[in-house]
């Protein structure tokens, strides 16, 4: 059985659809890839947030300790949705 072919027009057609498709994404494939796993730099540089226990009673007692025995500073104290200091 022939198999059928296809005319030069829509062979030509074809080819020119998928030139022009990927065309249009190739300028937008570095500008994507180049912001993959980038954060914005926001804070201090060495900054972290320290989480505590749920049994700690006291998160600015313990947060005033670390900062005293670490020579860091505190700048929040986060005591609602979990406890610990940043």
């Amino acid at each position: 059985m022939p198999r059928p072919r296809f005319g030069r027009p829509f062979g030509s057609t074809l080819t020119a659809l998928a030139l022009g498709f990927s065309s249009l994404l190739l300028p937008a494939a570095p500008l994507a890839a180049a912001n993959v796993g980038t954060a914005p730099q926001t804070g201090a540089p060495e900054t972290v947030i320290v989480v505590l226990r749920d049994s700690v009673g006291d998160p600015n007692a313990v947060a005033a300790e670390h900062a005293r025995q670490h020579s860091a500073q505190v700048g929040h104290i986060y005591v609602a949705a979990l406890k610990g200091y940043a």
